[in-house]
């Protein structure tokens, strides 16, 4: 490894290979208390999801209720943490019956297997982006980085709302989106960088293929940061390739608008970097934290990247560690005058969220735990917890790895809201790569109690398990849930009309189909029914006709309409859609 020589030596440790680790028997347990645990966070996710599905909480058609973080979990982990149930089963009793498979790998494979990872990683995201998330941005958190995307494509930070419809703004405004009434423009919530990329590949129509892009990336960069924790280990950078690219969290991720597969590439590259250890790598790592910070919120890379800066201060780097607070005091106050700048309230705002933790995080929080091992492969969460036992034994780079996760995992308690729309834990998700990384630590434990060959079994089949079952069914769920919003989001695009009215709380989600482009060149527009007088309809109608969109309309696309809604008013238009 390369070392500057005016630097103390690295604090990276290769794995130990004295079979003295783990003696065979005391080994096994520790492989046995770990399956034993994950199986138990399996099953308190099944009996959570269960008791959560007979809430008002996950009842959609309840208004007030059905907040999609508990739908989501009430109907799709049922089956998500039963299939890992059967997973165990199945690999343990490969184990017991000694089966030892995928024992030798063509040379080919071996010299180019880190990039043919990142290959196939790109191409399932970007086919998936297509045929499981129908090029659509779900949730309000993807449409808002779409939206301020296409403000930057026209050399603006924020969009003048025209003068016809300043009047009616407050009704054309999708949600989140931040409404400047003094200037007259909107803007979206977020820090800029991640809408900045989106901007570029937007400018080629082909915004689909950033996240699949993004996620290659992390592959090859957490292979790179594995070659570096552990140099003379020739496994850990495909162990890590392989445990990221099979987790369905990284690959759905991947193909959604999120700004999560940012979060997790730059993480990684700013941990390659770090992990070198050389004057080069220590000097990039904080520029590469000035973007990271900057996506979309900071916490998600500070919390990251905190631990490292006190292990400096604890080996007593002065030097570094000057450099690196007085980097990270710059970064945080360049992105806090963008957010003094652009969005004045957004400090406040943002800290509207943040409170001492509520009873409701004590139900919130497990169910997020449990979404971190449901939406990744057994293996990957074995081998992290058999690190965890072995704490005293990680290298210092891992430990800080582990805090890292547990800091992002922790900080979230005094969040005072749930993940909404998600693929796994999304607030983790930038935490991911740390993840893997604490169970590439497991490896050496596992193949000193079960034997090289049965540990390879056993990764190597749960990687395939979870590709060719989990992965699909994965992909099922996420794709009965946007294709309904998809659908009706089209129709109402080619609807023939200049304004169509939307009544919120009328469908479950319905609100979030209030989208328009921030210049408000789109026809037809679409506006909120609530409270509309006559002088806002006329002026809609500037537009041309306004139709007015039914529940019972939108539910042929799939879309759940609620019991109850607010009754129409007596200057409701006749027509609908087509």
């Amino acid at each position: 490894m390369n070392q500057n020589p005016d630097l103390p030596p690295s604090p990276v440790v290769s794995p130990s290979t004295d079979d003295s680790v783990a003696a065979p028997s005391v080994g096994a347990q520790l492989i046995k208390g770990a399956l034993l645990t994950y199986c138990a966070i399996m099953v308190i996710g099944l009996v959570m999801a269960i008791c959560v599905g007979n809430t008002p909480q996950a009842d959609r058609e309840r208004p007030l209720f059905g907040n999609v973080f508990y739908v989501l979990f009430a109907e799709h982990e049922p089956i998500g943490c039963a299939l890992q149930l059967v997973a165990a089963t199945v690999l343990l009793a490969l184990q017991q019956r000694g089966v030892a498979l995928f024992t030798v790998w063509p040379a080919w494979v071996r010299r180019h297997g880190i990039a043919l990872i990142a290959v196939l990683t790109l191409a399932v995201a970007a086919i998936g982006t297509f045929a499981v998330y129908q090029r659509f941005a779900l949730s309000l958190d993807e449409y808002c980085a779409d939206f301020q995307a296409t403000i930057f494509t026209q050399g603006k930070i924020a969009a003048p709302i025209p003068a016809e419809w300043q009047q009616t703004a407050r009704w054309l405004k999708p949600g989140f989106i931040v409404y400047d009434r003094d200037k007259q423009t909107w803007t979206g919530p977020y820090l800029p960088v991640y809408a900045a990329m989106r901007a570029v590949f937007l400018l080629a129509d082909a915004t689909w293929l950033l996240n699949p892009l993004l996620a290659a990336l992390s592959i090859v960069a957490i292979a790179g940061a594995a070659r570096r924790l552990w140099p003379e280990s020739q496994a850990a950078p495909w162990l890590a390739a392989a445990l990221l690219a099979s987790s369905p969290q990284f690959l759905i991720t991947a193909m959604s608008a999120y700004s999560m597969p940012a979060h997790l590439a730059l993480n990684l590259v700013w941990l390659w970097l770090y992990a070198r250890q050389d004057r080069l790598g220590m000097l990039l790592a904080p520029l590469i934290g000035l973007a990271a910070t900057g996506l979309h919120q900071p916490n998600l890379h500070i919390l990251f990247a905190f631990p490292f800066g006190v292990r400096l201060l604890w080996q007593r780097r002065w030097g570094w560690a000057a450099y690196y607070a007085l980097s990270y005091v710059a970064v945080l106050l360049v992105w806090m005058a963008w957010w003094r700048w652009v969005r004045p309230s957004a400090l406040t705002d943002t800290g509207k969220f943040m409170a001492l933790p509520q009873s409701i995080q004590l139900l919130i929080q497990p169910m997020n735990f449990v979404l971190i091992f449901s939406w990744i492969s057994l293996a990957a969460g074995v081998l992290a917890l058999v690190s965890l036992r072995r704490w005293k034994e990680l290298p210092p780079m891992v430990r800080d790895l582990a805090w890292g996760c547990l800091l992002t995992f922790v900080f979230h308690f005094g969040f005072n809201s749930t993940q909404g729309h998600g693929w796994g834990y999304r607030y983790f998700h930038a935490t991911l790569g740390s993840f893997v990384l604490l169970a590439v630590a497991g490896w050496q434990p596992l193949c000193a109690a079960w034997g090289e060959k049965q540990a390879r079994t056993f990764v190597v089949a749960s990687v395939l398990i979870t590709l060719l079952v989990l992965f699909p069914v994965r992909a099922i769920q996420t794709e009965s849930v946007v294709r309904p919003f998809a659908d009706a989001d089209a129709a109402l695009r080619s609807a023939k009309a200049g304004t169509i009215l939307i009544t919120p709380g009328a469908v479950w989600y319905g609100s979030d189909l209030l989208r328009n482009d921030p210049f408000l060149r789109n026809r037809p527009l679409r506006a909120f029914r609530y409270r509309l007088g006559p002088e806002q309809l006329d002026a809609l109608r500037t537009a041309g006709p306004i139709a007015d969109v039914t529940p019972e309309q939108l539910a042929r696309f799939g879309l759940i309409p609620r019991k109850t809604h607010a009754p129409p008013k007596p200057d409701r238009p006749d027509t609908m859609p087509q």
